[in-house]
């Protein structure tokens, strides 16, 4: 941490704090799981120390640092079962920012299309310092921001659920994840019909996961091409990805391999 840099004041620290939270994709005891805003490293990630006496990694108590290695190791499976990034990069650094973070960074050795609109994230320096010059500013727009936040939210839930087990790939729908990966455009349509966003009615009605949301609208809309081909799945016609992956959602039990 620079010498410039002057100490935050408390309130200081839980303006940010609060701020940052509006894009939480977890929550732990000691810390908060950010989805950053600079996305041009797709699924970057910032762990925020809840304790405000926290100014850097030195002065994290030893169940802060227990923790805060398991949330790595949490974030690493969720961004394995979604984004799938050749390599992750993490950082305790603290130049600009005057309280004790880490930040998670996915970096992918071929081009990826993940952002709804045409756009396409490359990674033209895959191998050196994860930083870029270029991108500084570089804000992501918000409905593809959304979408990545939510299919993140869902995954690190899930590798949670399973901790007790041996930590492998989380056991929610791969199809699902094909559809984000591949198709965000998708995503994003769906999510703006189906909000993920809780609202305080909803807090009393049972809860579902942005996955499984993003599955049962995908189903509806198609509905009609899923009566089509239990119909015609005895017959030689040829089916369309789309359909044999909506096919796949409805019955997990019957894809092969």
């Amino acid at each position: 941490m620079g010498t410039e840099n002057k100490r935050w004041s408390m309130q200081q620290h839980e303006n940010f704090t609060k701020k940052l939270r509006k894009n939480m994709v977890a929550d732990y005891k000691h810390w908060a799981v950010i989805l950053n805003i600079q996305q041009y490293y797709v699924g970057r990630t910032l762990v925020w120390a809840k304790r405000y006496e926290a100014h850097s990694e030195f002065d994290l108590t030893d169940e802060e640092i227990e923790e805060v290695l398991r949330i790595k190791r949490d974030v690493k499976a969720a961004l394995d079962a979604t984004l799938k990034p050749d390599m992750i990069n993490t950082a305790f650094l603290g130049n600009e920012v005057d309280h004790c973070h880490c930040h998670i960074i996915p970096r992918y050795h071929q081009v990826r299309k993940v952002l709804a609109g045409g756009d396409v994230f490359q990674d033209q320096f895959f191998g050196k310092h994860w930083y870029q010059d270029s991108a500084k500013y570089f804000k992501t727009r918000q409905r593809p921001f959304e979408g990545v936040k939510a299919i993140l939210t869902t995954a690190i839930a899930n590798v949670r659920k399973q901790r007790k087990r041996p930590l492998t790939t989380p056991k929610f729908t791969s199809a699902a994840i094909e559809v984000v990966r591949n198709d965000a455009q998708a995503l994003v349509q769906v999510i703006d019909l189906k909000s993920v966003k809780e609202t305080k009615e909803d807090t009393q009605k049972p809860k579902h996961c942005p996955t499984q949301e993003l599955i049962e609208s995908i189903a509806h809309v198609d509905k009609a091409k899923l009566h089509h081909v239990e119909k015609t799945k005895n017959t030689h016609e040829s089916v369309s990805p789309r359909t044999k992956l909506l096919g796949a959602i409805q019955n997990p039990s019957k894809v092969r391999g």
